[in-house]
Formats: structure tokens, C-alpha cells, sequence
């Protein structure tokens, strides 16, 4: 039955081909390039090697055929291809909410799609759905898991709705006993904790280096820090001028167009600028911008500085053991505040728990001053009153920086 079923198939085949033109008809049987063939019910005669290769290739191609239906098949059936084809058709065809299709997606690709990916989805059972749950329910909340439970369910119910498995193994799902949200939830990495690693990750950065002890210790803005040029940095005076402050500084000058105020230079900021300085030999004069990109060698810009960030960020999530898929971090380990903006709050919080007038804290951090007496009463100068203030807050920083160094030597 096999065999007359082989030729059958090669019948039709020829017969395709004659209706193409391919291949010639005549009384006498079916001619190809001057080679015979003769249909019988069982068997088929064919005269010359030429013929014999031409139904050895007929019945390859049929084979190739089905094995790549047959894969094409199997590839339909992948979860991954399914909850992404939910995703797109139900989720984001629904018209929902910006943060509604954005936490869907996070939902899909931390738990359901790094979970059961690259698996058949008529392979999955109930027994594996129920025990993931469980686990899910060791970690989060109920509110999260019921969140997980029913997308796993929605995307069954559309496989078999596409006729692409037979049964859904989501059905009679029971919650687990879920953890309280308040005891899973994560602080996130303060600066302080953070900073030894992103020095430990930018040690062969000397640029991005300088520009984290600087963040650390003054908090300047990130207009402020791509502003800077080597004539800002005075380092026989041991003091930063800030050119490009976003306010006026009224306390320093009358001036209400200048926009300028001093900070003293701490010794650990000094030799790291003079170790950039030294590495970046033929752009060192004192009109040149200080920091400069990778590549073209240009001033660098504040978008270009945060990009800086953001791979600083990443690159201390995965040395800390976040959860990568398809090369993104699904499974944070909580270090999302690690930003220049960061730093900046740090600075103020630190001169505030040290007891310092609120006329100080805003003439160091560059803030607008607030009281009319600040504003335009007050007639501070930085070498006689402001640096005298300032020497209290300098000591517990470079503590706390070289405290950084020191441990990121060790990790």
C-alpha cells in the first residue's frame, strides 16, 4: 500500500509537470529530455540512469516537504511564539494604557517567557504550572502571582483557540500561599553602598572614575560637570569655579547675570584630575573642555553622560547577579538609583545631617537662595567665610570617598 501510494504521489507529480510544459505527453507514454516512463499500478518503468534520478528526486523533495511542515509546525507551537503573538493581538490590539502594555511586557519576559521560552506549548503540564507558581509564591506577593497565573492561562486559551494544542494544562491552577508584598519588598542600593562597585567596574575608566569622585563629593549638576574646563580647576589654590551654575549666585556677587560659584578641591579629586590630565596629553590646555568622549574625542555632551550611566548601572546588575534574557536584564538586583540626580541628593541629605544654615547648603549645592536676606543682604566671599564652612563637610567626604577606594579594591 506504501509503495502504490509512492507512485501515486509520482504520478502527480509528472502530471504537474506536463501541465507546466516540463515535461512532453504523447500517445506512447511521458518523455523528458528524450527518456521514457510507463505508469502501471505497481510499479513504474523507467528507461535510463537520467529517469531513475528524476524519481529518486521527486520522492526527496516530497520528504524535504514534509519534514519542513512538519518543523514549521513545531516552531507554531513554541510558548515563546504564542505568548508574544497573545501579546501583540490581545494586549496591545485592546488599546490599553501606555503603563498598562509596559507592565504586561515586564510580566511576560520576567516570568512567563524566561520560564518556559523555548518549550513546545503541548509539551507543558499542569504539574510544572503549579509547581512554578508555588515558587513564584515564595518571592511575591498574591496580588503579582494571580497577575502571572491568569496571563499563563489567557495564553493557553488562545493556543487552542489557533488550534495549536489540544488541551490547556492552565485550568484548575490553585494559588499558592504567597508571601506579604511588604516583606519581599527591596531597598534599593543607596550611593554609598554602590560606589565601590562602580569604581571596582570603572578602574580602567579614568575619566568615568574622576567624574564618579566628583559627583560623590560635590554633587554639581551634570550641565555643570560637562562645562567644566582645565582653567576651572585651580590646583595651587586647591578650588573647583563653577561656570555654569543654573542659577545666579547672588551670595558670591551682584552680578544677577553671573552664574558662577567656588568649591575647595579635595587632595583624592586633585590627583584624579591630574592623572586624566596627564593621560590626555595633546588636549590639556587650560581652554579645553576637561571630559571628552570615547570615540571622536569631543566635548562630551549630557545626553552622552547619561548613556554613561545607564551602562554603569547595568553593568553593576549583572556583575551583581541579575537575571539576563535575550541579553536584557529582566530580574533586577535593585541598583536603579545609581544616578548623577542621585548623587546630588546625597550631597544636600549630608549637609543637612551635619547642621549646616540653609544659606551654606545652597550657595555649595548651587541652589536659587530663598530668604530675601540670602539673596540680597548677604555678602559672603569664598576664602574668607565660605571655605572655613566648607572644611567640615571636605574631611567627612574624602573620608567616606577614599573608605570607597579601599573597598573596591577588594571586591
Amino acid at each position: 500500500m506504501a509503495r502504490y501510494n509512492e507512485f501515486e504521489f509520482l504520478k502527480r507529480e509528472l502530471q504537474d509537470r506536463i501541465s507546466s510544459g516540463a515535461i512532453k505527453h504523447n500517445e506512447k507514454g511521458i518523455y523528458k529530455v528524450g527518456y521514457t516512463f510507463s505508469d502501471c499500478k505497481d510499479r513504474i518503468f523507467a528507461r535510463g540512469n537520467d529517469a531513475d534520478s528524476l524519481a529518486q528526486n521527486l520522492l526527496k523533495n516530497k520528504n524535504n516537504r514534509v519534514a519542513a511542515k512538519q518543523k514549521e509546525e513545531i516552531l507554531d507551537r513554541r510558548f515563546d511564539k504564542i505568548a508574544i503573538d497573545w501579546y501583540e493581538t490581545e494586549i496591545k490590539g485592546r488599546g490599553l494604557g501606555k503603563n498598562n502594555i509596559k507592565n504586561y511586557k515586564s510580566l511576560l519576559n520576567k516570568h512567563i517567557i524566561s520560564q518556559f521560552g523555548f518549550r513546545d506549548a503541548s509539551e507543558i503540564m499542569h504539574s510544572e504550572l503549579q509547581q512554578y507558581l508555588n515558587s513564584l509564591g515564595k518571592q511575591y506577593g498574591q496580588d503579582h502571582v494571580r497577575k502571572v497565573k491568569n496571563c499563563l492561562h489567557n495564553i493557553f486559551l488562545y493556543a487552542q483557540s489557533n488550534e495549536l494544542i489540544d488541551r490547556i494544562p492552565s485550568f484548575n491552577l490553585k494559588m499558592p500561599n504567597c508571601q506579604k508584598f511588604e516583606q519581599n519588598k527591596k531597598d534599593p542600593v543607596t550611593i554609598v553602598d554602590g560606589l565601590p562597585l562602580a569604581l571596582k567596574i570603572s578602574s580602567t575608566d579614568i575619566q568615568m572614575k574622576t567624574i564618579l569622585m566628583i559627583f560623590f563629593v560635590y554633587g554639581i549638576r551634570t550641565v555643570e560637570l560637562v562645562s567644566l574646563k582645565w582653567n576651572n580647576i585651580n590646583f595651587m589654590e586647591k578650588y573647583i569655579h563653577i561656570t555654569h551654575s543654573k542659577y545666579t549666585d547672588a551670595i558670591t556677587t551682584k552680578d544677577k547675570n553671573s552664574v558662577t560659584r567656588y568649591l575647595p578641591l579635595c587632595d583624592t579629586v586633585a590627583n584624579a584630575l591630574k592623572e586624566l590630565k596627564e593621560s590626555n596629553m595633546p588636549l590639556n590646555n587650560d581652554d579645553e573642555y576637561i571630559f571628552r568622549t570615547r570615540k571622536s574625542n569631543k566635548p562630551i555632551t549630557t545626553k552622552a553622560l547619561d548613556n554613561y550611566f545607564v551602562t554603569l548601572m547595568r553593568n553593576m546588575d549583572i556583575y551583581n547577579g541579575a537575571t539576563l534574557y535575550n541579553n536584557k536584564i529582566i530580574e533586577s538586583t535593585n541598583i536603579r538609583a545609581f544616578t548623577p540626580y542621585a548623587f546630588r541628593k546625597r550631597v544636600t541629605t549630608k549637609l543637612d545631617s551635619m547642621n549646616f544654615n540653609d544659606a551654606i547648603t545652597q550657595q555649595f549645592i548651587g541652589h536659587k537662595p530663598k530668604s530675601v536676606k540670602d539673596k540680597h543682604y548677604s555678602c559672603m566671599t569664598f576664602e574668607k567665610d565660605l571655605r572655613p564652612q566648607y572644611k567640615r563637610y571636605m574631611k567627612r567626604a574624602e573620608e567616606d570617598l577614599l573608605s570607597a577606594i579601599k573597598t573596591s579594591e577588594y571586591l
